[in-house]
């Protein structure tokens, strides 16, 4: 499934996939050595969700769709 979001293009739906893909292997992990780096991995998806330029429903603009 990530890797037809991922497919498609669409960078904000790529990153919020990895970023549920993350949480979810973050949830059902039993090991504090992959927990630290996936807890790492999710911080940076969610810096780069945030720093995506999104109009005021958080979607990616048509304009910023193009340079993303």
């Amino acid at each position: 499934m990530l890797s037809d979001i991922a497919a498609s293009g669409n960078r904000l739906q790529t990153l919020q996939a990895l970023r549920d893909h993350l949480a979810f292997t973050s949830d059902n992990c039993r090991s504090s050595r992959d927990i630290a780096a996936l807890s790492r991995q999710l911080t940076a998806v969610l810096a780069a969700i945030d720093a995506l330029p999104t109009d005021h429903h958080g979607e990616l603009t048509p304009v910023d769709q193009l340079f993303a």
